[in-house]
């Protein structure tokens, strides 16, 4: 007999894209269980169209509270989590697979947003739970990556709470440095690099260890070259990041925006050279994965920095005596 398996959305008017996110996974079976926190854009009643199971979810300024309630609220030996603008496109085989005959644990699945890849806890058989009131995510260290199950996330709803929700957060854990990682990437969302600036490079002050200060790092340099002008700072910060994680093509190909940025285009070559060849060598445990940063980007920048090399060569000669 085949275990369990139970697929989870949480959902508020998202009425134009519930039905893609359900269709998407009809195909598992089992049950569909939508959490509703008081849509009125006739989400509810696409759901009850397909044999979905609707509970009612009362948000209080927490959404991984809100999701905790939800899978609490029927229980089931495997639990698939999708959000409601998402569609699983690939792997749901494997996925009955493992909910019939895997032991229980934790499983990563990829979640691409437009040309950025990350790896998310989706699919899990024990007690865990989401966690961060703004950014949930469920953690377990002992999660392994299922190769083969991508899920499709169209544009997120923007969230008009998120500056009350992070406060919130502050005001709960006045000791924690993580919500304010979060407070700067949403600062960056909303293009206030200077702001943005000030807290991360207090927050990569703080904290000198692990991959959430190698990406807030990436992000200043992001920041510092193309919205600052401050390529210098820029080179700081990617170089510390390369220190850590040298087999990041990402981090590469920013090296190379610095140098082409600063018109040595030579350098810039190889270092775009140096991105492609990392990207075709991806190690699986090298997140998130910024897809046109592999080969189209670095490929278009050597081909310019070719260009403006060939054309300064030309210049040169007909200015020769």
């Amino acid at each position: 007999m085949g275990q369990k398996l139970t697929t989870y959305l949480l959902a508020k008017d998202n009425a134009q894209t519930i039905e893609a996110a359900i269709k998407s996974i009809t195909w598992l079976g089992g049950t569909i269980v939508i959490g509703d926190m008081g849509s009125q854009d006739g989400t509810v009643e696409i759901c009850k169209k397909f044999k979905t199971k609707v509970v009612a979810i009362r948000f209080a300024d927490d959404y991984s509270e809100a999701k905790n309630k939800l899978i609490s609220s029927h229980e089931s030996t495997w639990r698939l989590y999708l959000e409601p603008w998402e569609q699983l496109v690939t792997g749901h085989k494997i996925i009955l697979d493992i909910a019939r005959n895997s032991n229980p644990c934790s499983y990563y699945v990829q979640v691409m947003r437009e040309q950025t890849i990350t790896k998310e806890i989706r699919l899990w058989s024990n007690t865990l739970g989401f966690s961060n009131p703004v950014f949930e995510s469920i953690v377990d260290k002992k999660a392994t990556l299922i190769d083969g199950v991508v899920i499709h996330s169209q544009k997120q709803p923007e969230n008009t709470n998120t500056q009350k929700l992070l406060d919130l957060w502050k005001q709960s854990q006045p000791l924690s440095d993580e919500p304010y990682y979060y407070q700067a990437y949403y600062l960056l969302q909303q293009s206030k690099y200077n702001e943005f600036v000030k807290l991360a490079n207090q927050y990569v002050i703080n904290n000198t260890q692990g991959m959430s200060s190698v990406m807030i790092r990436y992000h200043l340099a992001m920041v510092y070259l193309y919205a600052l002008n401050e390529a210098n700072k820029a080179l700081k910060n990617i170089l510390e990041c390369i220190a850590t994680k040298p087999l990041m093509a990402e981090f590469w190909c920013l090296l190379g925006d610095i140098y082409y940025k600063t018109n040595n285009y030579a350098k810039a070559m190889s270092l775009y050279e140096n991105a492609i060849i990392l990207g075709e060598k991806r190690l699986k445990d090298e997140w998130p994965i910024e897809l046109k940063k592999y080969k189209d980007h670095p490929l278009k920048m050597i081909a310019s920095c070719q260009q403006i090399i060939d054309n300064s060569k030309v210049f040169c000669m007909g200015n020769s005596p």
